[in-house]
Parts: C-alpha cells; sequence; structure tokens
C-alpha cells in the first residue's frame, strides 16, 4: 500500500540577526500547516523540522527520513517550508538558523539537494509550498 509523506520546516530565527531578521509568524504558521496536513488523514509519515534548526541537525534527520522513505512506496510527497529564502547564483536557498553569507551551502538547504532528495522517492506528486 502507497504511503504520503509530509515535510514541514519552519525557520523563524536567526544567529545572525546582521543577515537575517526574525520572523515570528514562521512558527505559527508551521503548526498551523501540520494542523491542516494532520486534518486531512492523508499523510502516515510526517517529518517536522520546526523551532529554528540548526543546519546540520535538520539536514541529517531531512537525509534520514528520506532514506526510510526510500523503503516504501511514496504517492505523494509534501514539502513546506516557511522562513527566509535566499537567491544565490541562480540556486534557492532554504536558509536555517545558523545562517551565515560565508557558508551558504553548509547553513541552508539548496532547491536543487532538496529537489534531488523528493526525486528520490519517486513519488506519483510531490508539492512544494514555500512560505
Amino acid at each position: 500500500m502507497a504511503s504520503n509523506a509530509a515535510i514541514i520546516i519552519s525557520v523563524s530565527t536567526y544567529e545572525h540577526e546582521q543577515f537575517m531578521s526574525h520572523l515570528p509568524a514562521c512558527q505559527r504558521d508551521s503548526d498551523m500547516m501540520l494542523r491542516i496536513i494532520q486534518g486531512t488523514g492523508k499523510y502516515d509519515k510526517l517529518l517536522k523540522l520546526d523551532n529554528s534548526p540548526h543546519s546540520a541537525n535538520a539536514l541529517a534527520r531531512l537525509t534520514e527520513a528520506i532514506r526510510e522513505w526510500q523503503e516504501l512506496e511514496i504517492e505523494e510527497v509534501f514539502f513546506y517550508y516557511s522562513g527566509h529564502g535566499i537567491l544565490h547564483e541562480g540556486e534557492f536557498l532554504f536558509p536555517f538558523t545558523n545562517f551565515h553569507p560565508a557558508s551558504k551551502c553548509t547553513t541552508s538547504l539548496p532547491n536543487s539537494q532538496l529537489d534531488q532528495m523528493l526525486r528520490s522517492l519517486a513519488p506519483s506528486v510531490a508539492i512544494k509550498v514555500i512560505d
């Protein structure tokens, strides 16, 4: 039987405020999205990375979930991100709480990396919502 997976990430505080301002509503937004996702009863696999995760922890947990889900038949994958976004050399980046311009690629999730992860699940449908 096929599974449906959801990934919810929210980053509302940033360690380096000189580069990124805090976005207090992001945590509330992800809490609301979680309630919506759970309310549908559709998603049996869920990863929620909230409370402004540090890049190393967030990437490790995301990678672990994707590896586990690769063993399943994934019908639909839903990705939701609430936080700042950065465009760097034509690549959209999802910054984590420890984002720093000097280490962009290790303190954020590049969209191309996310796309590769989602494609590895071979879902029939992939939905990305960037808030």
